[in-house]
């Protein structure tokens, strides 16, 4: 299974706080997600695939 999700964020110098912000949540919510998978793996002990 292949997920892909885009965002657009237009760099320039004047990148306001707010697409900012909107990055740090994306990033935070991706990596918390990583993070229950990865808990998920170790509980199970799942190490082949």
């Amino acid at each position: 299974m292949k997920l892909q999700k885009t965002i657009k964020i237009p760099v320039s110098n004047k990148i306001t706080k707010e697409k900012l912000e909107k990055l740090d949540r994306l990033t935070a919510r991706l990596t918390y997600g990583v993070q229950l998978f990865l808990n998920k793996i170790i509980e199970n002990d799942i190490t082949t695939v």
